[in-house]
């Protein structure tokens, strides 16, 4: 009997490992998200949702690949163009 209930047991937990590691994946990856939206804020000093050469300079960022980071060649970073850019800085 008991035998069965450690059996029973470790196909529980064996089966469900797959499922919490998966959400807590989900959960690192919105937290990521959310420190790099944070960032982009600090970034931003004026406050205009784009972030300039000047401002990447100005927090110490390294702006050798500024311009490659700005995809739609506007100048500036968007959230989305600086989030890429930072991973890849990473």
């Amino acid at each position: 009997m008991i035998n069965k209930l450690i059996a029973a047991g470790c196909l529980i937990a064996l089966t469900s490992t797959p499922v919490f590691a998966e959400e807590a994946h989900k959960a690192m990856d919105a937290s990521a998200q959310k420190d790099m939206t944070l960032e982009f804020s600090d970034v931003d000093a004026n406050k205009d949702m784009k972030i300039s050469k000047e401002e990447l300079s100005a927090k110490g960022r390294n702006v050798a690949k500024f311009k490659q980071a700005d995809i739609n060649s506007d100048g500036s970073l968007n959230e989305d163009e600086f989030v890429a850019f930072s991973q890849e800085e990473d």
